[in-house]
């Protein structure tokens, strides 16, 4: 890792706003690995807005990880928490340095601008990387606590989806910060995005221009949701139902994973929705990288 790299994850972790972000995002972890409890003997099927859980054989960790994603927890929903802390490190990477004038200083030394935007991003992903792996781990030591069994490489894989998760809306972020001159203009573009994370505009304008539901797997959330389901044959996206032309919104469903397809459009398939979140990662990352280049330094 560069040197500027590494000031900038030592600069973050000095903080408090970025030290807030992390703890409430470890306390959540917690909260549901710990607070999530299993369907009682009368209950056959558990929903939320965008999930729906069969009542697992054995009592194990898959409560917890349908929890994780469930958005009757609000903001601790993983579903809606990570988007938010991603793009709130990512959209001043750049920007601040640009209104600041730090950016002219840097240019002055022999530095071009795509190494900055490279040290910058480098340590703003380390340390979201490791805040990640750090709730994740909390999350863990909850279920282990909470759960009579709980499988090691069903977490892995739930683990690996959040953090790729993570990292596609940390690359919006910093990709909106290399496209305003002020960090006014950047935050009100992420307040809008945070807010439409909760609401979900995306699906009435697919809808209009007639791709929905297949045009939702480009949607980062549903690509994680078809990911963190994909291990478990007792969770299924509700997308999957709207799909199969049983459903006309996520606000309604059938409360049964045995009314749902097994066979979901190829389109909602698991390797569609890895590179779907590959490409969330890697094009913003190249769109900053471009755009970098003729962005205007001395305003």
């Amino acid at each position: 890792m560069s040197a500027l790299a590494r000031l900038e994850g030592r600069r973050l972790f000095k903080s408090k706003s970025v030290l807030v972000l992390f703890a409430f995002l470890m306390f959540s972890s917690w909260r549901i690995g710990t607070d999530v409890d299993v369907l009682d003997g009368t209950a056959a099927t558990r929903s939320s807005y965008y999930m729906i859980l069969t009542k697992p054989e054995t009592v194990d960790a898959v409560y917890a990880i349908f929890g994780f994603v469930d958005t009757t927890w609000h903001f601790h929903s993983f579903v809606f928490l990570i988007p938010i802390v991603g793009l709130l490190l990512g959209y001043a990477t750049i920007v601040n340095l640009r209104t600041k004038g730090q950016i002219r200083t840097m240019l002055s030394l022999p530095c071009s601008r795509q190494e900055i935007l490279l040290g910058m991003s480098l340590g703003r992903i380390a340390v979201f990387v490791l805040a990640l792996v750090v709730a994740l781990a909390v999350g863990w030591i909850g279920i282990t606590n909470n759960f009579e069994t709980a499988s090691v490489w069903s977490y892995l894989a739930f683990s690996a989806s959040t953090v790729a998760y993570g990292l596609a809306w940390l690359s919006i972020g910093i990709a909106l910060s290399v496209s305003f001159s002020t960090a006014r203009r950047v935050s009100m573009v992420v307040t809008f995005v945070i807010v439409n994370v909760f609401v979900g505009l995306q699906s009435y304008i697919l809808g209009l221009v007639g791709v929905f539901p297949s045009g939702m797997i480009l949607d980062p959330t549903q690509a994680y949701l078809v990911l963190v389901a994909a291990p478990h044959e007792e969770m299924i996206p509700k997308l999957y139902q709207i799909a199969v032309g049983q459903v006309d919104s996520f606000g309604q469903g059938f409360m049964s994973t045995g009314m749902v397809s097994l066979d979901p459009p190829v389109y909602f398939s698991w390797p569609i929705a890895g590179l779907v979140l590959l490409l969330w990662i890697v094009c913003p990352l190249l769109y900053a990288w471009k755009r970098i280049e003729g962005m205007e330094v001395d305003q």
